[in-house]
């Protein structure tokens, strides 16, 4: 039995009162979380000393296109239509394959875990290439093949689809760190025969179901002219919408569809930064939250965000709705970093395993420096994380109880291999494009 002390350190838990523990321990067996306390008696078999640093759940990232890095800033300053029909599909045909989704995957992964985040909720293609590399980084990822209505470069038909994702449910059933989820695309670019057989897919092998949703003001109106019912309406009358659905995006929700995405037990995955950078608007997210809806946060791809930093994200989506709502009190601080835990946690069904650090769930944490100038002093650790902190000063982060970057070095993954072999993928896009 392996196992683990850290010593030294000061403990934001995000339990349910938001405990804090200053000059604790925490004792890791087997890749869960055995004690908390100030002073543990038990023995481990390795220390690891805090040096007064801060320890805090890992993030959780509900919605990314991770393979997308390699598309980083190809297509900055369009609007959304542009961008994805007239740059990135065009792209994806075109340079897509085997080792350019590995080399996209690797430099995601490296970037969320020297970022903080600990979980994501993939949609994108090549699946199984993906899957490797989370096997191997050690992170854990929500995988499937995602869905739409024309042949991509690893399906020709829905059959084919639908045929991946459960080969990748099978082979990565009760996995550590692959976890397999399914994708359909859009309302847009699936059928209601392809949403309906998606999700029956999921429902078979209890599977998350991600789907984008509203995301611009176009799609709404083209929905409305197309099925006379607006997303959330439609999706609803499918039988698609419960508490499996992860909604990325939902921008343009009515005050009926509000009611109806509740009764749903649906989640909402908000990802500002790429709303922001695409012009899309303004998700609500403090109407969901107050109606009682679960609202997580994702980055969204790297074409469209650039980055995938949850503690960036974290900090502009609340600023966003104290700006836009004029009230300074509608988001607050401890509101925004459940969003990243908790509420994540509870979105990919896994809370009562991830989303706080608490006795008997999954050891997934990091250790975050605060003893920098733009974080001293600290009046209230939840306020300074939101408002303050940088990924920079993450030093370390655990993933089921074992180091995947310590005191900054990776560990699973080769850092330079995987910058070099970025930029020259990058030098041949940039060539063609």
């Amino acid at each position: 039995m392996s196992s683990i002390k850290i010593t030294n350190a000061n403990i934001v838990t995000l339990n349910k009162e938001f405990e804090v523990l200053n000059e604790a321990e925490i004792l890791i067996e087997d890749g869960r979380i055995k004690a908390i306390g100030k002073s543990i008696s038990a023995h481990a078999t390795s220390v690891y000393d805090a040096n007064g640093k801060w320890l805090m759940p890992g993030f959780i990232n509900t919605h990314t296109h991770l393979p997308m890095t390699i598309f980083r800033g190809i297509a900055d300053d369009l609007p959304f239509d542009q961008w994805l029909f007239k740059k990135i599909w065009p792209a994806e045909k075109k340079f897509l394959n085997h080792e350019s989704i590995r080399i996209g995957s690797e430099l995601g992964v490296l970037e969320m875990i020297q970022s903080g985040t600990t979980t994501f909720n993939d949609m994108y293609f090549f699946s199984h290439t993906i899957a490797e590399v989370v096997e191997k980084a050690k992170i854990r990822g929500f995988i499937g093949e995602s869905v739409v209505d024309f042949p991509t470069h690893t399906y020709a038909n829905l059959e084919e689809a639908l045929s991946l994702n459960v080969d990748l449910a099978e082979k990565y059933n009760d996995h550590p760190y692959v976890r397999p989820s399914i994708s359909a695309h859009a309302p847009y670019s699936c059928s209601p025969e392809t949403l309906q057989e998606v999700k029956a897919v999921a429902d078979r092998f209890k599977m998350v179901y991600n789907i984008h949703i509203s995301e611009t003001k176009k799609e709404v109106e083209e929905s409305i002219e197309k099925v006379g019912k607006r997303p959330v309406e439609y999706l609803n009358s499918l039988g698609v919408l419960d508490k499996s659905t992860v909604g990325a995006h939902c921008v343009w929700l009515s005050e009926e569809e509000v009611k109806i995405y509740k009764n749903s037990g649906a989640h909402v995955s908000h990802n500002p930064s790429s709303n922001l950078k695409l012009a899309c608007g303004f998700a609500p997210i403090h109407t969901y939250l107050k109606e009682g809806i679960n609202v997580a946060i994702g980055t969204d791809g790297a074409a469209s965000n650039n980055n995938t930093d949850l503690l960036e994200e974290m900090r502009l989506s609340t600023l966003i709705h104290k700006g836009t709502s004029f009230d300074p009190t509608v988001l607050n601080a401890n509101t925004s970093l459940q969003m990243v835990t908790q509420n994540g946690a509870r979105a990919l069904g896994m809370e009562k395993e991830l989303g706080s650090l608490e006795v008997g769930k999954i050891a997934d944490l990091l250790i975050i420096d605060l003893k920098r100038p733009a974080t001293t002093p600290i009046y209230d650790v939840h306020s300074t994380l939101v408002y303050a902190a940088h990924s920079g000063q993450i030093q370390s982060v655990m993933i089921n109880g074992e180091f995947v970057m310590k005191d900054r070095q990776m560990l699973t993954l080769d850092e330079e291999r995987i910058k070099a072999e970025a930029q020259e993928l990058a030098n041949k896009i940039k060539k063609e494009v």
